[in-house]
């Protein structure tokens, strides 16, 4: 059924956790048995945007089947999803923010307004450095700034130019990284923007779409 819970996904999720973990903790660890050019947090969160872009993208064509089928307004969609969304990370991402004000962590007392719009990953762009603190935040931003856009287009644009669409998407993304590669743009900018991780959330998008019914 639509519904159901699908366990191995967690099992993919754990795997891109894992691998996030290992390479911060091995990073000044000698001798650790793994080749540099083996990237295992960069392959771990592009593993999470593909999830990412597969639920969000399944989830909304099952709303936009609901919303078709029984002709309601869009408008209950959209902000029925939005709400979902801020219940399911908003909780966690304020109790951290207000904790790291509290203690004083890193330089959050300073960046605080980036923090609280979800802008951290801007910030890292533009000053090249990764702060204290709150740089893990980054993927969490890009995901929410996507969310943004993706449900318009899933919920509205015409199911004959949906695939094509997407694919434009995930195409758009590899001609940013090239672009930056061509104008000398700091790597930690491609790597942080939005832009540099569409082709990671459309390729699960477009999965998503063609044949998502499973729950995240």
């Amino acid at each position: 059924t639509a519904n159901r819970y699908q366990p191995q996904f967690d099992g993919l999720r754990a795997l891109a956790v894992l691998t996030v973990m290992v390479d911060h903790f091995s990073a000044d660890v000698p001798n650790f048995p793994l080749p540099d050019w083996i990237h295992l947090g960069a392959t771990g969160v592009r593993l999470f945007l593909v999830l990412s872009g597969y639920f969000i993208t399944a989830s909304l064509r099952r709303a936009r089947d609901r919303m078709e089928a029984a002709a309601s307004p869009a408008g209950k969609t959209i902000s029925s999803f939005y709400w979902r969304r801020l219940l399911r990370t908003g909780p966690a991402y304020l109790v951290f923010m207000a904790i790291a004000l509290l203690l004083g962590l890193g330089q959050v007392r300073h960046t605080w307004p980036w923090v609280l719009t979800g802008t951290v990953n801007w910030l890292i762009a533009s000053t090249n450095e990764w702060p204290l603190a709150i740089s893990h935040l980054w993927s969490i931003c890009v995901q929410e700034q996507f969310y943004l856009v993706w449900p318009l287009l899933i919920l509205f644009l015409p199911r004959r130019w949906m695939l094509f669409a997407i694919v434009s998407v995930a195409l758009a993304g590899i001609a940013f990284r090239i672009g930056c590669i061509l104008f000398s743009v700091p790597i930690i900018a491609r790597w942080v923007l939005p832009f540099g991780s569409l082709d990671s959330l459309a390729s699960g998008a477009a999965l998503g779409w063609c044949g998502g019914r499973l729950n995240a």
